[in-house]
């Protein structure tokens, strides 16, 4: 038996403490946009890995209409999952960078071309004042 009273009740803080710091949290909190548009209560809506996304929906929709209730508060979801808020910025920035990367491409190519077209202007102007058909200038024109 425990021969302080006191004693006992420390142990117990103790191991609240413990069971607390110890204990697994939320797997991914989330945050929830509710609404109440039909004046019962708060329903979940949407769900946004960002406050700051929550907040400016929610402010949205009610500069859209004041006469509803919208708001954010923390979700915690009870297993992994990627939201599909994070899946649109995933498409959203490879559709960026597969148009970055087609314009970069195309640059390229354009390059390429004007390279060809101005080494076969060169070319043929060398040719004809080899030939004694063209003239300097047309050479110097072509470089």
């Amino acid at each position: 038996m425990v021969e302080n009273p006191s004693q006992g009740n420390d142990m117990k803080a103790l191991m609240t403490l413990v069971v607390v710091l110890v204990s697994p949290g939320p797997a991914f909190a989330e945050w929830g946009l509710y609404a109440n548009r039909n004046g019962k209560g708060f329903v979940l809506e949407q769900t946004f890995a960002f406050y700051e996304d929550c907040n400016r929906k929610a402010r949205d929709l009610w500069r859209a209409n004041p006469a509803l209730a919208f708001g954010c508060a923390e979700y915690t979801a009870t297993a992994y999952s990627r939201t599909q808020q994070l899946r649109e910025q995933h498409q959203k920035a490879m559709e960026k960078y597969n148009r970055d990367r087609a314009a970069v491409l195309e640059r390229v190519e354009n390059n390429r071309r004007l390279e060809k077209s101005a080494r076969e202007d060169y070319d043929r102007a060398k040719r004809e004042l080899e030939q004694g058909t063209g003239s300097r200038d047309s050479v110097l024109r072509a470089a």
